[in-house]
């Protein structure tokens, strides 16, 4: 529902808020959902957001507040006039103190929200109204304390800080604008026996469902949140590079897996055999299903990209005639089932309409370097492309205009760099050949900062890269990294789980 801006559920039992991505007017008063957290995490999404209303806290409860409040300066009073300085009269100012702070509040209606929407306001970037009353800066600022004071027990995390931190760009400690916890995911055991994995992609419609690639063509599917991965039987002997989950609920059980021997399979994980198998294509180097999962594209060692129908896996039509080096990743728009983008070793980037004769592209941009990968953004409003060394850029797909990530260049011959944009869609995560995640705004292109773990704290070899980087797309702040660890003639992989804050 993506042209949906409005939404009134009042006295609506819903049990969940779907995810709509263009909506900036919500109305879900008395109606109470069942899951605070997942609906957080889902209206968290929803960045376009400017109007909230929920089920407000009454103003009855300010106003008694405010009787309590006069009811406590008629007490002091009264001990002051007994005994100053006892240790009641002491309790009862910190009590009053502790009023007027609540009273003092710019929002009142924000005041007695639950941790959840407290928190949801202060990340939510064009927040204006909630609940019929002006969202300020200010009313941030206090709702980030008042948070604190919710959990004055644990380490304190400053919001609003780690927000300023993000758009100012000037973070040199992970510790500060953003943190990470690193750990071993779940699988992590059987992980270490699988031989050079390459590829991970995470199903859109069945939380945690994960599919694996190797270097020698196996296929691997299991559960992120399990300690299981299943082996498929497939036909490839090569580099499986290529490899993406069905979109839809029809198709969610449907994998693609393509490689470098030129053969794409259609696996279902319901049978765990292929369905299907195309032969006669040149090293697939990348394939991506569209969101209505109608059609899929490759692309390649050649010079096209090839458009085929996904239920009959039969050609549907070949772009070609512009791009003059191999096309590494072709990739479809997250929203448009017809809009895709490329790029090439030729430093070029297009973007192709295929409700049109696809005589040329719809938008073309030149980069530094030889380009290596490309992702829409979920609102489809800008692609993020990658480069050798270092090189990153997010490029607004209406005005065309680019914004270069401010990192570390590395200067090192054939670096590739594997960009991806975080959950929140603010930030842009990279990776190369080093151990290191670089971590920029998206908006501004400024350095938030360089995540660099502790690999001693898991007892994992200094000497190792990370090879790809994808986010769990039902859980918010969570991304995972295959790692491959170097150590001596001997080499093995981990696959990592980051929680990135």
């Amino acid at each position: 529902m993506t042209t949906l801006t409005y939404l009134n559920l009042e006295n609506n039992q819903l049990e969940k808020v779907p995810i709509i991505t263009q909506l900036n007017n919500l109305n879900i008063s008395d109606n109470p959902l069942l899951n605070d957290k997942l609906n957080f995490i889902h209206l968290r999404q929803m960045t376009s957001l400017t109007s909230l209303t929920i089920n407000p806290s009454t103003v009855k409860q300010r106003v008694s507040l405010q009787e309590l409040s006069s009811w406590l300066d008629e007490i002091i009073e009264f001990e002051n006039s007994k005994k100053k300085g006892s240790q009641r009269l002491k309790l009862l100012k910190a009590q009053r103190n502790y009023l007027n702070k609540v009273l003092s509040f710019t929002n009142p209606t924000t005041r007695y929200c639950d941790v959840y929407t407290k928190l949801l306001l202060v990340f939510l970037p064009y927040i204006k109204e909630f609940n019929s009353t002006l969202i300020t800066m200010n009313t941030k600022v206090e709702l980030n304390q008042s948070i604190l004071d919710t959990f004055q027990f644990r380490n304190e995390i400053n919001l609003i800080s780690q927000l300023e931190t993000r758009i100012q760009g000037n973070s040199k400690n992970i510790k500060l604008g953003i943190s990470s916890q690193l750990s071993y995911s779940r699988l992590e055991r059987i992980f270490h026996t699988i031989k050079d994995p390459r590829q991970i992609d995470f199903s859109l419609i069945n939380p945690g469902s994960i599919a694996l690639t190797t270097k020698n063509g196996k296929l691997f599917v299991g559960c992120i949140h399990s300690e299981k991965l299943i082996e498929y039987e497939t036909v490839f002997d090569s580099l499986t590079l290529g490899l993406n989950w069905g979109k839809t609920l029809n198709t969610s059980s449907k994998i693609l897996v393509g490689s470098l021997d030129g053969m794409v399979s259609l696996f279902d994980t319901n049978t765990k055999y292929s369905l299907k198998t195309i032969d006669n294509l040149q090293r697939v180097s990348s394939l991506s299903i569209n969101c209505d999962s109608s059609k899929f594209i490759s692309s390649g060692y050649e010079n096209n990209i090839f458009v085929f129908n996904f239920e009959t896996m039969q050609l549907h039509r070949v772009l070609g005639g512009f791009h003059n080096d191999i096309i590494n990743v072709a990739s479809f728009s997250k929203k448009n089932p017809s809009i895709l983008s490329a790029c090439s070793y030729d430093r070029i980037v297009t973007c192709w309409d295929l409700r049109t004769p696809c005589r040329s592209p719809i938008l073309q941009f030149t980069g530094q370097t030889p380009l290596t990968t490309t992702m829409y953004s979920d609102d489809d409003s800008s692609i993020v492309i990658g480069g050798e060394d270092g090189y990153v850029v997010d490029i607004d797909t209406r005005t065309v205009n680019p914004k270069s990530m401010k990192s570390e260049r590395s200067w090192q011959s054939k670096n590739a760099t594997r960009a991806i944009y975080s959950n929140s869609n603010n930030s842009i995560l990279s990776i190369d050949s080093s151990d290191v995640v670089h971590v920029n705004d998206r908006f501004t292109g400024k350095k938030v900062t360089d995540l660099i773990f502790d690999w001693d704290s898991l007892n994992e070899p200094l000497n190792g890269k990370l090879l790809s980087i994808k986010r769990d797309p039902f859980n918010d702040e969570e991304y995972y990294f295959i790692r491959l660890n170097k150590q001596q003639e001997e080499k093995n992989y981990s696959l990592l789980k980051t929680i990135v804050i």
